[in-house]
């Protein structure tokens, strides 16, 4: 295992100042916050930074949890890997919630030279993995259209009933909570780059260290982990807010999880191991490890009476769980060291993946 003493800051391939790829800066979220439509009754989770589900309530006792997100196809991992790493993305934020997911709508916008096989493969796989999860597929859209092109196709939205009190938001988390994240970071960018980008990698980094790396990608869920999560007992129960680490990596999500729910959250990171495999692909890259696109990255607040069970159930899963820190009462993301300790920072660090991948694709990496 590597653990860097530091966070590493060379960069590849991008634009200096703001990416020009992946979500916006904070001021930019702002404003998406601010055009939101009509007002309407029974809203109990708007959109908000740090928040990937939306929650409606249904009656007096049910509520339904949503989300959206893009779906992809990705040449070098094919049809099938690419619906099921767009459907895991998708169902990975639901199940944050601690609500299994259970219905979709699917909206395919393609290129023109997407072909019949490719199409006909993708959806072959989105059903299959759906039918796996549990989740059916009730409407959407499909269609070709110029302008469209790859790794962007479309967008899908999952969404599921559950109790009043049946639900979690990165809201809800208490001070003297723990704070645990599993697996480890960088697993996306890890495994899309070692894919994409195979000759590379193997060159510089070995046929050993391209091989874990592409497995990597089969780690990048966070549906199981949440679910298991949640089994021990939500709100003051157990777990109270969960989180996937997506774009920006655990740094990003650790400082949402703080905005969120109006605290600090200190997580000394050099207990979060870096798989050696992950530190290698993320160095050739330019990449921060802690700071970079890590599906499959749970990061979860617990109070401490149910930690001890909690990393049981993940033990007997198999699935590596570290706890790294504690929420705290105070200012909201203040970025500063106590006793070795970082806190989570108010201002989420810019991801340099798309760059990254944007720069492989035009200059035609291997």
């Amino acid at each position: 295992m590597n653990r860097p003493e530091r966070f590493m800051t060379s960069q590849t391939g991008g634009q200096k100042g703001p990416a020009k790829y992946g979500k916006p800066n904070d001021s930019s979220f702002e404003a998406v916050f601010r055009h939101l439509g009509a007002r309407a009754e029974g809203i109990l989770v708007p959109p908000a930074r740090g928040f990937d589900n939306g929650v409606l309530k249904l009656g007096p006792d049910s509520v339904l949890v949503f989300t959206a997100d893009p779906i992809s196809f990705i040449p070098s991992l094919g049809a099938r890997m690419s619906a099921w790493l767009s459907l895991h993305h998708l169902a990975s934020d639901l199940a944050t919630s601690g609500v299994k997911p259970r219905y979709a709508m699917m909206d395919y916008n393609l290129p023109g030279d997407f072909s019949d096989a490719n199409l006909r493969g993708y959806l072959s796989a989105f059903s299959d993995e759906s039918r796996s999860l549990g989740i059916s597929i009730v409407g959407g859209h499909t269609g070709r259209y110029p302008g469209c092109g790859l790794t962007v196709i479309g967008a899908g939205f999952l969404f599921a009933e559950a109790p009043s009190t049946g639900y979690i938001t990165p809201s809800m988390a208490h001070g003297g909570d723990r704070v645990l994240i599993t697996k480890g970071p960088a697993i996306e960018a890890t495994a899309v780059l070692a894919l994409s980008f195979s000759s590379r990698t193997k060159e510089a980094l070995g046929p050993g260290v391209l091989a874990k790396a592409k497995r990597r990608l089969l780690e990048c869920s966070t549906v199981e982990d949440s679910l298991l999560a949640a089994s021990v007992g939500l709100r003051d129960d157990g777990v109270t807010s969960m989180h996937d680490a997506t774009e920006g990596g655990v740094v990003t999500a650790l400082g949402e999880m703080a905005a969120a729910s109006g605290k600090e959250i200190a997580a000394d990171l050099s207990l979060l191991p870096v798989p050696e495999d992950i530190g290698k692909v993320c160095s050739l890259f330019g990449l921060n490890p802690y700071e970079t696109l890590s599906e499959g990255t749970l990061v979860i607040t617990c109070r401490p009476a149910k930690v001890g069970r909690l990393m049981g159930a993940f033990r007997r899963r198999g699935i590596g769980c570290f706890e790294v820190g504690e929420v705290k009462e105070g200012m909201v993301g203040d970025l500063r060291k106590e006793r070795g300790v970082r806190l989570a920072p108010k201002k989420s660090p810019v991801e340099r993946y798309w760059d990254v991948y944007a720069r492989g694709i035009e200059e035609g990496w291997s």
